[in-house]
């Protein structure tokens, strides 16, 4: 008569990029990271306050605290190029969800083109 019921409920860090390639020229560059704790309706957990890692491998770097916490369910943090090309990997570690990974590529204008471009803007006044 008196059965076990338990309903189990996923849960899931989301994490959002604005942009998954930056260009570096004449100062860096950033990106911002959007994370939410959701469930499996896709609903932002209000009451999740997990403390995050951020781990950055390549040419970005994280700016502020390499340690946050959601609030409400919720954070966001930014990242920025460092003056290198290449293909940057930024890690956010949580004990309960573990890793995920991003991706993004990170692009810097020759001095070159840039010399070119400004050329091409210059506007003549007589």
């Amino acid at each position: 008569m008196g059965q076990n019921m338990q309903q189990s409920f996923e849960q899931r860090l989301d994490v959002q990029v604005d942009d998954v390639e930056l260009l570096e020229d004449e100062t860096y560059d950033t990106t911002r990271f959007v994370i939410r704790c959701l469930d499996e309706g896709d609903n932002v957990l209000t009451y999740a306050s997990d403390t995050l890692n951020i781990e950055t491998e390549g040419p970005v770097d994280v700016i502020g605290p390499k340690s946050i916490s959601l609030v409400g369910g919720g954070i966001a943090f930014w990242v920025r190029t460092i003056g290198v090309s290449g293909e940057a990997i930024i890690r956010i570690r949580n004990e309960r969800f573990g890793v995920v990974e991003q991706r993004i590529q990170v692009s810097k204008q020759s001095q070159a083109s840039m010399r070119y471009e400004k050329s091409e803007q210059a506007v003549c006044l007589e």
